[in-house]
């Protein structure tokens, strides 16, 4: 396992660590129109949660840090990690324009 690799095991760790103790909500689905584009702490209502999603997503390379990060979610089937990352991504590419 290189560095890098266990860096982002740390990270999901650590995320699993922060939210032990949390009680569990349901992220809104579908995402309220009213939300967007800025309004993220709609959707996150544990301010542990919005402050982890948004340290790892503090500049355009972080943001491929997250997509790392789903993977590892997704591989060790962490559910709510999972769909915060996406909804962060979500939040990301809302009202973007495709690049043709």
């Amino acid at each position: 396992m290189d560095q890098f690799e266990s860096e982002l095991i740390k990270k999901v760790i650590h995320y699993c660590e922060l939210v032990e103790y949390i009680p569990f909500y349901e992220f809104k689905k579908p995402i309220p129109k009213s939300a967007f584009p800025n309004n993220l702490q709609e959707c996150i209502k544990d301010p542990v949660e919005m402050k982890f999603i948004l340290e790892q997503t503090q500049d355009q390379l972080l943001n491929l840090l997250l997509v790392h990060i789903i993977y590892n979610a997704n591989f060790m089937n962490i559910k709510r990690l999972l769909e915060l990352c996406c909804l962060k991504i979500a939040f990301d590419f809302k009202g973007k324009k495709a690049i043709t």
